[in-house]
């Protein structure tokens, strides 16, 4: 209750979020409650800030569940500024495209882990390149296009345009 709380709190609860989450995974059983609130409230916050992007994509080389959170939070920067929905991307493919290529070649280790985690990643990668692609090799090939919608496009990862205000009464 306490991290969504913090969550309300928006950039200011930031920090108190990232203490909470760190103390957490720094105990020899960490509090997954806790652990997972503070990350799905991070997501929430999803503040650009290089540090707190950082902050959630090194949780991206924790165990399977906390990669599940990771990914989540990361994911709630889909409208975020193109600069970082292309770092975030990067880190999510960089990460699994290993597993999931090992996977592919039946190794059990990282078949289970893909299984664990695998959709939540796509997922993730889905929402802040705005795009459909369901895999890593596709993901791959979309990161590598230097074409009109490809990832290496300076415009596919153009700022989103900012909301308009809403008019009294409407």
């Amino acid at each position: 209750a306490a991290c969504k709380a913090l969550a309300d709190f928006g950039d200011s609860g930031v920090n108190l979020l990232k203490f909470v989450v760190d103390r957490g995974l720094s105990q020899k059983v960490p509090p997954v409650g806790a652990v997972r609130a503070g990350i799905a409230s991070l997501g929430k916050i999803a503040s650009p800030k290089p540090a707190d992007v950082k902050f959630l994509t090194e949780l991206l080389k924790k165990e399977g569940e906390f990669i599940v959170d990771a990914a989540g939070a990361l994911a709630a920067y889909e409208k975020g500024p193109g600069a970082v929905r292309k770092e975030i991307f990067g880190e999510l493919l960089t990460m699994s495209e290993g597993v999931y290529s090992k996977s592919e070649a039946n190794d059990q280790n990282f078949k289970r882990k893909w299984n664990i985690w695998g959709s939540e990643v796509c997922e993730a990668m889905r929402k802040v390149s705005h795009t459909n692609w369901q895999k890593p090799p596709e993901f791959r090939k979309f990161k590598n296009d230097r074409g009109k919608g490809g990832g290496k496009n300076p415009l596919t990862w153009a700022d989103p345009p900012p909301a308009e205000p809403k008019e009294a009464g409407k």
